[in-house]
């Protein structure tokens, strides 16, 4: 599994994996707005594997950043992230990550998310 970071033994003694594809998002204004503006990454998607099935999500950030983020879909397998107010010709960056919890409470990690919203307005 892409970014696998953590195992845990699961129900029956079944390893528990989590990871993510892809562990790098981005997303762009390409614009002719002068102001700041809100810019939504691409999907990323987490995966269980192992424990005992079902699988429930829980995306979070890891670490601070300079920009407000908001994660569009906290407890979805399937997420993507928002970066609020980012200035003409400014980058944002974040780290994400989900914990993936199998129906016996066995919890793993995935490897980090790296999400970039990329201000490149024309105004």
């Amino acid at each position: 599994m892409t970014g696998a970071l953590a195992l845990v033994v699961g129900f029956g003694g079944r390893s528990l994996s989590a990871g993510v594809n892809p562990a790098q998002v981005e997303g762009t204004y390409s614009g002719t707005s002068s102001a700041p503006q809100n810019i939504a990454t691409a999907l990323t998607m987490a995966s269980g594997s192992g424990g005992r099935a079902p699988y429930t999500y829980a995306w979070s950030q890891f670490g601070a950043s300079p920009y407000t983020w908001t994660i569009t879909a906290p407890t979805s397998a399937s997420t993507a992230f928002t970066a609020g107010s980012v200035g003409p010709g400014a980058s944002a960056d974040a780290l994400f990550f989900c914990t993936v919890t199998d129906a016996s409470g066995a919890t793993a990690a995935s490897g980090l998310v790296s999400a970039i919203a990329n201000n490149n307005s024309t105004a």
